[in-house]
């Protein structure tokens, strides 16, 4: 099983052996707001993995990643918390398949 199910199954049996799970970078910044959300969600995660520099990474939200000083925070709105920029995305598309 893959994304936010697997993880979840993953952290929840890294937790009966007592180990952290770190989840890794998916390096396109929507995808880590769902990795941040996760992170959040599990009780044996003390990382939140992002490449750097973050203005590379940051297309497609309307806003950056909530982190400040190095610690990252659930984003406050509605939803995911952070909406997707689709004029941004919409203008940056070459070919639909």
């Amino acid at each position: 099983t893959g994304g936010v199910t697997g993880v979840m199954k993953t952290a929840t049996l890294a937790e009966s052996f007592a180990v952290n799970c770190e989840i890794h970078t998916a390096i396109f910044w929507p995808l880590e707001l769902i990795n941040l959300h996760c992170s959040l969600a599990i009780s044996n995660s003390d990382y939140f993995e992002l490449l750097l520099p973050h203005e590379k990474f940051e297309f497609g939200l309307t806003a950056p990643l909530p982190i400040e000083n190095g610690i990252a925070s659930a984003p406050e709105g509605p939803g995911l918390g952070i909406d997707l920029d689709w004029d941004l995305i919409e203008n940056c598309t070459t070919k639909i398949l």
